[in-house]
């Protein structure tokens, strides 16, 4: 098993400002957090990390672990964008294969040197349609879009959209076709995030959530 440290904000540090583990705002290279991420020996056509450990400062670091027999997979770790003073975004992607992938925003908390997983958003889609939209609205504001399934696709009942562990929050392909979709124009600091190869398109019509310290909510009319 391999380990390795990525820092996983340095794709977003020309759009956004960081924010240190003491709540305050910086502007240099270093990341929220430290993303440590234990890799399995082999895995074929499936993707993930068996072990992220997530720390800021000399706290213990937070360890999420992968249960495939439990169908959890710890994402691949990706970018990285603070929400607010004590809240940072991390993106991440997994696989089980058969076409089929998951973009995850980890919203977490980092006060004190300590990191926790406060709520989790999990995208399952085809892979050549997988794609996150992150805009950021304001030094607080910051927004998920998500681009409206085809009329038509692959595999779309495996189309899963999680943002909370109510029942409401778990919306399958027709749920997601009723989120409200609006046609967008991509900004120049938008960030497109498409894994693995992030060669996806700005899509025609977006449904965008809010992100908040309480987690994530679909925006009414996408504003």
């Amino acid at each position: 098993m391999k380990s390795a440290v990525w820092i996983a904000g340095a794709l977003c540090m020309a759009a956004s400002l960081l924010i240190s583990p003491h709540g305050k705002a910086q502007t240099g290279t270093a990341p929220v957090l430290k993303v440590e991420t234990a890799w399995p020996k082999g895995t074929g056509t499936t993707h993930y990390a068996d072990e992220l450990r997530l720390s800021a400062g000399a706290s213990a670091a937070l360890v999420l672990k992968t249960d495939p027999g439990g169908g959890k997979l710890i994402p691949v770790p990706g970018p990285q964008y603070p929400v607010d003073d004590t809240h940072v975004l991390l993106l991440g992607w997994s696989s089980y294969g058969g076409g089929m992938q998951t973009i995850h925003a980890l919203l977490l908390r980092v006060e004190n040197d300590t990191v926790t997983l406060q709520r989790e958003l999990m995208l399952t889609m085809a892979r050549n349609a997988s794609a996150l939209i992150v805009r950021r609205d304001g030094p607080n504001q910051i927004r998920l879009g998500i681009g409206e399934p085809a009329a038509r696709m692959l595999s779309e009942r495996d189309w899963l959209l999680v943002f909370g562990p109510d029942s409401d929050q778990w919306l399958d392909v027709a749920q997601i076709r009723k989120l409200t979709f609006a046609t967008e124009a991509k900004r120049e600091t938008d960030a497109l995030y498409g894994p693995p190869f992030q060669n996806g398109s700005f899509p025609a019509r977006v449904a965008w959530f809010s992100v908040s310290a309480s987690g994530f909510a679909p925006m009414a009319g996408g504003r």
